[in-house]
């Protein structure tokens, strides 16, 4: 079920245009989207341990420091855009939180809607 899912979200345009780095973004954030989103069918959120999504941000970090941000943020939000498919909602001011909470700068904001010119 999950490499099912992980290969419709990589199977869009956008991923595709991200090219080899949309599977790595899937990877890193895949375990950040269950704080930010109430999984059916009982509409709770789920809080299972918080590394898994700091460990990611972590490694989305440490990709981001040697690479272009501008494409990085745009591939971020291919991603989130995607798997907000997946979900019935996401919520952004969580997402946004997100690295901070896990002591994490990077130099985007995590987020659907983020101006990343």
């Amino acid at each position: 079920v999950v490499v099912a899912i992980l290969a419709a979200m990589y199977g869009g345009a956008e991923g595709q245009n991200c090219g080899s780095l949309y599977p790595a973004i899937s990877f890193w954030l895949t375990p950040c989207l269950q704080y930010s989103a109430p999984l059916p069918p009982f509409g709770i959120t789920f809080y299972p341990a918080f590394y898994p999504c700091c460990a990611g941000l972590g490694s989305l970090l440490s990709y981001t420091s040697y690479t272009n941000h501008t494409l990085d943020c745009l591939c971020v939000q291919s991603y989130l855009s995607s798997a907000s498919g997946f979900y019935s909602t996401l919520n952004t001011n969580t997402l946004q939180s997100l690295p901070s909470s896990c002591g994490v700068t990077l130099p985007f904001t995590v987020s659907t809607s983020f101006n990343c010119t």
